[in-house]
């Protein structure tokens, strides 16, 4: 049961870097502006997280440097 608790809170999320670069991302993280990320590409900072009701129905994620 909680397996399928666990893929009902995963989401796609479209994570957008400062260069215009672009992922899909699978998670159940929350993001908040300000928070830090951690990836083998370097440290990003959560500069804006725009709901669905700003991007036509899906969650945006925009990082910059950190």
């Amino acid at each position: 049961m909680s397996r399928v608790r666990d893929l009902l809170s995963t989401r796609t999320v479209v994570v957008r870097f400062p260069g215009g670069n672009t992922e899909y991302w699978l998670t159940d993280q929350v993001f908040a502006a300000g928070d830090p990320l951690h990836r083998s590409d370097g440290e990003w900072i959560v500069a804006d997280v725009l709901g669905a009701d700003r991007t036509d129905g899906y969650e945006a994620v925009i990082l910059r440097y950190a």
